[in-house]
């Protein structure tokens, strides 16, 4: 039996809270982490740890929460079809990829997380102003 894969600590980025992304699907992403960004130390990102080929990659990605929140706000309302969301525009010549990359985004495991993140905004009873 393969040893279960640590979130390795020597890397520029230094992890504060990760999660354990092992076997959730078939990629080659490991780790999930909010930490010291690679850039700053004193700045802040999200890091998903990629580790094909058994050797840590360089092309792992890292965003600054407000990145990913942005791109989050992107997903959810093409999730929902929502055009009030979030102001976005379409490649004429992308067209024919749109129903495919719909039929991905919007596939039950997604919609299982969107549950789980309504879940956790419900329980912090925030209210919502224009300015969200």
């Amino acid at each position: 039996m393969a040893e279960k894969l640590k979130i390795p600590l020597n890397l520029k980025h230094k992890p504060i809270i990760y999660c354990d992304i092992q076997g959730k699907d078939s990629s080659d992403a490991k780790f999930i982490s909010l930490g010291h960004a690679s850039w700053n130390y004193e700045d802040f990102s999200i890091k998903i740890f990629r580790k094909p080929h058994n050797r840590w990659s360089r092309q792992s990605e890292e965003l600054t929460p407000e990145r990913l929140l942005s791109a989050t706000l992107l997903l959810v309302s093409q999730i929902f079809d929502s055009s009030t969301a979030i102001a976005k525009e379409k490649i004429p010549e992308e067209t024919w990829a749109e129903k495919k990359l719909m039929k991905r985004i919007r596939d039950p495991r997604n919609i299982k997380l969107l549950k789980k993140i309504q879940q956790i905004l419900d329980k912090q009873n925030i209210k919502y102003s224009k300015e969200i």
